[in-house]
């Protein structure tokens, strides 16, 4: 006997695979933004292994704390794509607000606001785009509203309604919540490099900056259309 968890991974791998499917096939401009900006992201990580040893010095406690926080934050890289490519859309607005939270906690170190045991203030130190995403989560992040339970529960088959056993790719959904992604991940690049040039001197090469201009401009007239 197919043990049933067995059977249950096998059919989440499935349906991960056909959202994915799907949103290759009608979104591509969002995926296409979206892959330039990790690939950056990734590439300039990448650098921090190539770092001779003597530039591997624990800085100061600020500094520190920065580094901590910014790895958590490159760790949940691969929860969240997870999450935006098999369309698990409620999981990955809490994941996306926990960034945000995140990527608000490093610019109030780096501004010097950063208050520890307190939630970070995304209205003082977020940026307009992560202030409105950020609102525009919450309904989504805590489950509060009926309607996105609705929204996210029923699906018709044969003229069915049928509660939902997995996620199931939307298309609007899938383009506002990637530009979410998006802009975070413009902010988590520009965040990293914060903290990797002042415990490293570690910048973004010209390569890098020239690879950013393209999708950061796409998403820039995107996310104007949003607002």
């Amino acid at each position: 006997m197919v043990n049933a968890s067995l059977q249950w991974r096998e059919s989440v791998k499935g349906y991960a695979a056909f959202n994915f499917a799907e949103a290759q096939a009608k979104c591509t401009e969002a995926l296409s933004i979206y892959d330039e900006l990790l690939d950056v992201l990734l590439d300039y990580i990448s650098g921090l292994e190539a770092l001779p040893s003597e530039k591997r010095q624990i800085p100061d406690e600020v500094l520190t704390k920065r580094l901590e926080l910014s790895s958590v934050l490159i760790q949940s890289i691969s929860a969240i794509e997870t999450s935006l490519l098999s369309s698990s859309y409620a999981t990955l607005a809490a994941l996306l607000k926990q960034e945000t939270d995140g990527l608000t906690r490093l610019q109030e170190y780096q501004v010097g606001k950063a208050k520890d045991g307190k939630t970070p203030n995304t209205v003082n130190h977020g940026t307009q785009a992560q202030r409105f995403f950020q609102k525009s989560l919450q309904p989504w992040a805590h489950l509060s509203q009926s309607d996105v339970s609705e929204y996210l529960s029923w699906h018709i088959n044969d003229n069915r309604l049928i509660l939902k056993r997995f996620p199931v790719f939307d298309e609007m959904t899938f383009n506002r919540i990637c530009d979410v992604r998006c802009h975070n991940l413009t902010v988590l690049i520009v965040r990293l490099e914060q903290v990797f040039c002042d415990s490293y001197q570690m910048t973004l090469n010209d390569s890098m900056l020239a690879r950013l201009m393209e999708p950061t401009n796409l998403l820039k007239r995107r996310i104007e259309q949003s607002f």
